[in-house]
C-alpha cells in the first residue's frame, strides 16, 4: 500500500503539478529520506528538482514555518543533519534573519505557539541558544496564577484558557523545553518552565481522571484524539519527559493514559475523518509506533496495526486525497502536516530526526 502512495505522488511529477511551498518542503524531506534509505537515483532526481524550485523562488509571501521562508530554513538545516546537502552560509543567514524577525513579532503579539506565526514555530527553524533564552524568559513572565490557585499560560489565540495541545498549546512548549534539556542547553531555565507546565497539566489530569483529555484547560469534554490534541499525544509527551528525567512516577501516569487511549479504537470515538499526520489517522499510527518502540512487549502493537489500516482505508476511500479541515472537502496535498509527505514519513521506516519539525523528537 505504501508503494501505491508513492506511485500517486510520482504521477503528479509526471503531470508537472504545481506544488505549493509547503508541498515542496514536505516532498524534499520525504525524498531525501527515501534516497538516503534506497540509494535510488530516481528518488534523488525528484528531491533535486524540488530543491531547485525552492531556491529559485525570488520572494516568499510569508515567513512562518508551515507556509513560509522559515520552512526553507528548517529544511536546509535538516538536510545538513542527515548529510544530504549543505548550503552557503549567506543563504542560511538571509532566511535566519527573516525567521528572527518573525520570532520577535510573535512575542510582541503574545503569540508563543507553533501555529499562526507563533514564536515557537520560528524557533524550530532558528535553532540558536540566544533566542532560546529570550523565549524562556518571555514564557516565565507570562505564566500567571488564577484566583483558584491554578497556573496558566495564555496566548493571543486563547485569552480565557490555557490550550493543552501540541502545536497550539503548552504540550508544544513542554516538548521544546525538553529538547533543550536533552541537548544540555539552558537546562536550569528549561527545567523551571518544564515543572510549571507539568503542574498545569497534572492539575487538569486530577480534575478529569485522565479520560478524553480536553483541548482547553477550562473545558472538560471529549476532544479529537490525534497528533496534536488529546490523551494519546499527552501520554507520549509525558513519557518522553519521564524518561528524560528518570521519573518513574510520571512514567506510570503516562503509561496509564496511553493504555486507556487504546479503547478509543474507532474513527467515531476519536473524531477523526482524515488520513493526514496533523489531525488524522497516520498521526495516531505514528504515536503508537513510538509507544511500541518504548514498550518491547508489544502492548501497543494492535493499536499500531489498527491505525495503519485505518490510514490505508481512508486513503483508498478518498482516492489518495486528504480532507481540508476548514471546508471538509477533498484536496490534493503533499505537505508534512496535512498531506501525503507526512503520511509517508510516518508510515515508512525512516529514522526519527524529521520529528523535530512536528515537535516529537523529545526521546
Amino acid at each position: 500500500m505504501l508503494d501505491l502512495i508513492y506511485s500517486e505522488i510520482n504521477r503528479y511529477f509526471e503531470e508537472d503539478y504545481d506544488f505549493s511551498l509547503a508541498d515542496k518542503i514536505g516532498l524534499c524531506a520525504l525524498f531525501a529520506n527515501k534516497y538516503k534509505q534506497s540509494g535510488n537515483d530516481l528518488d534523488y532526481m525528484i528531491y533535486e528538482s524540488l530543491m531547485e524550485k525552492i531556491i529559485s523562488i525570488d520572494k516568499y509571501s510569508q515567513s512562518d514555518l508551515i507556509y513560509g521562508s522559515s520552512s526553507v530554513l528548517w529544511l536546509f538545516k535538516y538536510l545538513k543533519k542527515i548529510e544530504i546537502l549543505d548550503y552557503s552560509s549567506n543563504l542560511i543567514r538571509l532566511f535566519q534573519n527573516k525567521s528572527i524577525d518573525g520570532f520577535n513579532n510573535g512575542l510582541r503579539q503574545n503569540n508563543w505557539n507553533y501555529h499562526y506565526n507563533g514564536s515557537l514555530g520560528y524557533l524550530i527553524a532558528i535553532q540558536d541558544v540566544k533566542y532560546d533564552e529570550v523565549y524562556l524568559n518571555y514564557l516565565k513572565s507570562k505564566i500567571t496564577k488564577k484566583k483558584n490557585g491554578h497556573l496558566s499560560l495564555l496566548s493571543i489565540n486563547y485569552k480565557e484558557s490555557t490550550n493543552l495541545g501540541l502545536h497550539a498549546g503548552i504540550l508544544g512548549v513542554l516538548a521544546y523545553t525538553s529538547r533543550l534539556i536533552k541537548n544540555n542547553i539552558l537546562v536550569p531555565k528549561a527545567n523551571e518552565i518544564n515543572k510549571i507546565l507539568l503542574e498545569i497539566i497534572l492539575c487538569k489530569l486530577s480534575d478529569n481522571q485522565y479520560s478524553f483529555f480536553p483541548a482547553m484547560y477550562s473545558e472538560n469534554k471529549p476532544c479529537r484524539m490525534c497528533l496534536v490534541y488529546g490523551e494519546l499525544i499527552l501520554a507520549v509527551q509525558l513519557l518522553a519527559i519521564a524518561l528524560l528525567n528518570n521519573d518513574t512516577l510520571l512514567e506510570s501516569v503516562a503509561l496509564k493514559i496511553a493504555k486507556e487511549s487504546i479503547f478509543r479504537d474507532s474513527l467515531e470515538k476519536t473524531l477523526i475523518n482524515d488520513s493526514c499526520l496533523f489531525i488524522g489517522s497516520s498521526g495516531n499510527y505514528l504515536l503508537y509506533k513510538i509507544l511500541n518502540r518504548y514498550n518491547s512487549i508489544g502492548l501497543f502493537s494492535d493499536a499500531e496495526v489498527l491505525w495503519r489500516n485505518y490510514t490505508f482505508d481512508i486513503l483508498k476511500c478518498n482516492n489518495f486525497q486528504t480532507i481540508d479541515r476548514y471546508s471538509n472537502t477533498k484536496k490534493k496535498d503533499f505537505s508534512i502536516l496535512e498531506g501525503l509527505s507526512g503520511i509517508c514519513l510516518a508510515l515508512d521506516n525512516f529514522d526519527n530526526q524529521w520529528h523535530e519539525y512536528i515537535l516529537l523528537d523529545t526521546y
